[in-house]
């Protein structure tokens, strides 16, 4: 009973956290045409202001690149218009970060991440020869990752630090969502979670509850935020 209760534990806190992932940073789309040149040529346009500060079309290649999974041109130009969101609410969120002292991530913290992203690749040469492809420099990539790391920090100190899950939520998280689970399943469920299994439901509603808290933010930071967008992708 304990492993397909963790084996579905595990896949929806997985679920939770790819599902959200755009906020914090690692779940970008890539998009590349099989006849592309090794150095194709990108032209900026501008698409979008937040406060003043512009977006390129550049900017969203560049936030495109790091995901392994989108390969095709159309993949690319279907995807835009989401990633345009996601870039906005990336910016709002890291001009709050930027305004907290000694929360930039170390350089140390920058290649970790970085060679956490390469690993999803085919290999190290691909994902670079992928970077020339849309023009986005070593410096670039830096700077992305510093943001993104900045942003995690800023998520972690502004919400998941308070995130405190009780053991009666806990509780009724078992009772209420997995239980009806396992019953589907035709297993037994005992009256109470493992310890191994506490920890498990407690990780899934810390992240709804972060990734609640954080739309919240956003919804308000939108309503008060100067947003242009100036075309239509």
């Amino acid at each position: 009973m304990f492993g397909s209760l963790l084996d579905f534990l595990q896949s929806f806190l997985i679920f939770l956290v790819k599902y959200y992932s755009f906020f914090l940073t690692f779940t970008l789309l890539l998009s590349f045409s099989c006849e592309a040149k090794a150095q194709a040529v990108v032209v900026d346009q501008l698409v979008a202001t937040v406060n003043g500060e512009v977006i390129t079309r550049s900017d969203l290649v560049w936030a495109l690149v790091l995901n392994s999974k989108i390969k095709e041109k159309s993949d690319l130009t279907a995807n835009l218009p989401i990633i345009l969101e996601q870039v906005i609410d990336q910016r709002l969120l890291l001009a709050e970060a930027s305004r907290l002292p000694n929360l930039d991530p170390a350089q140390a913290e920058i290649s970790k991440a970085l060679g956490e992203v390469i690993k999803k690749f085919p290999s190290e040469a691909l994902f670079y020869q992928r970077l020339e492809e849309v023009g986005l420099t070593g410096e670039m990539l830096q700077k992305i990752f510093r943001e993104r790391l900045l942003i995690l920090k800023y998520v972690d100190f502004r919400f998941r630090a308070f995130a405190i899950i009780t053991e009666n939520e806990i509780q009724v998280y078992y009772d209420e969502r997995v239980k009806p689970k396992l019953a589907t399943q035709n297993i037994t469920p005992t009256d109470k979670p493992s310890d191994e299994e506490r920890k498990l439901i407690e990780a899934i509603l810390v992240e709804e509850r972060v990734n609640n808290q954080i739309e919240q933010f956003l919804e308000s930071t939108r309503q008060q935020a100067d947003i242009v967008r100036l075309v239509s992708l």
